[in-house]
């Protein structure tokens, strides 16, 4: 993945004024898309747009390839917060910010029958048919198969898992590198949200990777900070502080319930006066299999 555009945007809860939906899907109606994320489960969940949520997720399913100088003109007058695009330079993310609300299209491109999109560090795949449906008097695209859809993003998707009145019910605190970003992190990500409703995300900076890792970052703190920021809102650098400063520092102005490390290092944490929640790895994939495998590439070991 390439950051082709970013700008240092910091997403608002979407609220109750949903008026840059209600555009958005007027301006696309005649596009190939469907709704996702939390904006298609506040959809057909509670029959109303989920207001804790921070952007309006909508992918565009690439037919005949005219879809992204579509999205484009179509949006010119909104700001462009987020572009990145694939290594062979199609484009993968195109997010706009329209009063510090974000409008977050991915596209799906044709694969073996289904539709494949690069997201944060993997490849998602959506076996889709588009369905219309009416929805505050709009008719809006959703999946044909979306039980089956929120069913494997969220688990249990019917029982929501925040509360009404605008604060978050249960909040976590995740420590990572990134480095790179990969599926695995995606997982583990998506884990933690079957724990809190709102995640807070510390990435290790350079000079801990340089201690603790005995090695320079792959990518650096500033970079590895953006992609994390492209799936979660609160995501801070560690800035040579540990654990232990983090958690005492975040719960001075609220409250932190859970804290997320890998599989085995739990005990390592049982004096944060937190739940300590162990998340296993992907062992299929690691930063330092991709790492090492770069290397190779570039050193010529890899057909």
């Amino acid at each position: 993945m390439k950051i082709i555009h970013y700008i240092n945007h910091y997403k608002t809860h979407i609220g109750d004024d949903h008026k840059y939906f209600t555009e958005t899907i007027n301006r696309i109606k005649d596009l190939p898309y469907v709704d996702l994320g939390g904006t298609l489960l506040g959809i057909v969940r509670d029959k109303k747009l989920i207001p804790l949520d921070s952007d309006y997720d909508i992918a565009i399913l690439v037919q005949d390839g005219t879809e992204e100088a579509k999205i484009r003109e179509l949006f010119k007058d909104y700001p462009l917060a987020v572009e990145t695009r694939t290594s062979d330079d199609k484009v993968q993310q195109l997010a706009y910010f329209p009063e510090e609300k974000t409008i977050d299209f991915h596209f799906y491109y044709p694969y073996e029958g289904k539709y494949r999109c690069y997201h944060q560090g993997g490849a998602i795949y959506l076996d889709v048919k588009i369905k219309e449906i009416e929805f505050n008097g709009l008719t809006i695209k959703i999946p044909e198969n979306y039980e089956s859809y929120l069913g494997n993003k969220y688990g249990d998707w019917r029982t929501p898992r925040y509360q009404k009145k605008g604060t978050y019910s249960r909040t976590g605190i995740v420590f990572a590198c990134f480095d790179p970003f990969h599926y695995g992190h995606l997982k583990m990500i998506d884990k933690c949200y079957e724990y809190v409703d709102r995640l807070i995300i510390i990435v290790r900076s350079d000079d801990h990777i340089r201690q603790y890792k005995k090695r320079e970052p792959f990518f650096d703190e500033l970079e590895r900070a953006r992609l994390t920021r492209l799936m979660c809102d609160d995501v801070q650098i560690s800035a040579g502080k540990d654990e232990k400063f983090w958690v005492e520092e975040l719960t001075k102005r609220e409250n932190i319930d859970f804290f997320f490390c890998e599989e085995g290092m739990g005990k390592h944490y049982q004096n944060l006066n937190l739940a300590v929640v162990e998340i296993p790895r992907t062992n299929e994939v690691s930063s330092s299999l991709i790492r090492r495998a770069v290397g190779d590439y570039a050193k010529g070991n890899m057909s």
